[in-house]
């Protein structure tokens, strides 16, 4: 075996990582519990339905909601109740994303203003509340139809980015064991896109798709990435991202996730 593809190897299995692949098909008939990008969410009883916080007759609209009894296992994940990401619906520019956060301002990141997360760890399948959804007027909203989501359990590598200097220092830390780096020979590499490359996807978990953060730094675990297919449609194609610290996660506190999405 060669040295470059020995070390494309042993890369793709140091850098590997378990994630839940989402796909979403439009759905007229799904109950308030299950799995879906917008639609009808699950409210349970004595629920306070989320509204802005910098405009308080403004109602928040469903992006999207995970019933983790039917998503397979993932480690930290929660097996058990819903989680919920509503946004401004009426926001066609930034989606609930302060504006201040796409310039990167990270104490901004978590603010949660204009969106919120919500996480009910245990539900009532006999509550129905949707007769008490708020009138609402959505404006280029993401989810123009509501889609059923399934999952499937996959297993991935980190996605190379042009420049990304922290891929190519670990790919030539495991490159240089075996010989000399031959720095024509991996450039060519990493812009190879049938080497590295990831096909965009909605996803729970693993590395993330974007110019933002690869998901080099393990306290940070992809709570959901929500691409633009499936009908689905986040400004120029774009794609988003929340975010959340691996200790929030296993203690099951959302309140301090990160929302930042980019045209890809």
């Amino acid at each position: 075996m060669d040295i470059l593809k020995k070390t494309i190897e042993e890369f793709k299995q140091k850098y590997q990582r378990e994630y839940i692949e989402l796909s979403a098909d439009p759905d007229d008939y799904m109950t308030v519990y299950q799995s879906k990008f917008g639609g009808v969410p699950y409210l349970p009883d004595n629920f306070e339905y989320p509204f802005s916080r910098l405009y308080p007759d403004k109602p928040l609209m469903l992006l999207a909601q995970i019933n983790f009894e039917e998503m397979p296992s993932l480690e930290d994940f929660p097996e058990k109740g819903i989680l919920q990401i509503y946004i401004d619906p009426e926001d066609d520019r930034f989606f609930g994303c302060d504006d201040r956060i796409r310039h990167f301002e990270q104490k901004e990141l978590e603010n949660q203003s204009e969106y919120r997360i919500i996480y009910h760890e245990n539900i009532d399948y006999s509550a129905d509340n949707s007769d008490s959804i708020p009138k609402m007027n959505p404006c280029d909203f993401p989810v123009p139809e509501p889609a059923k989501i399934s999952f499937e359990k996959k297993i991935g590598c980190i996605p190379y980015k042009y420049d990304d200097e922290n891929f190519e220092e670990a790919f030539l830390e495991i490159y240089n064991q075996y010989s000399v780096a031959d720095e024509t020979e991996l450039e060519n590499i990493f812009c190879a896109e049938d080497v590295f490359f990831e096909h965009l996807r909605h996803k729970i978990g693993g590395y993330q798709n974007d110019v933002w953060d690869a998901g080099w730094n393990n306290t940070d675990v992809l709570l959901l990435q929500i691409v633009s297919r499936d009908g689905i449609q986040i400004g120029d194609d774009g794609i988003a991202h929340f975010k959340i610290t691996r200790d929030d996660l296993r203690s099951r506190n959302f309140s301090n996730v990160k929302y930042s999405w980019e045209c890809y």
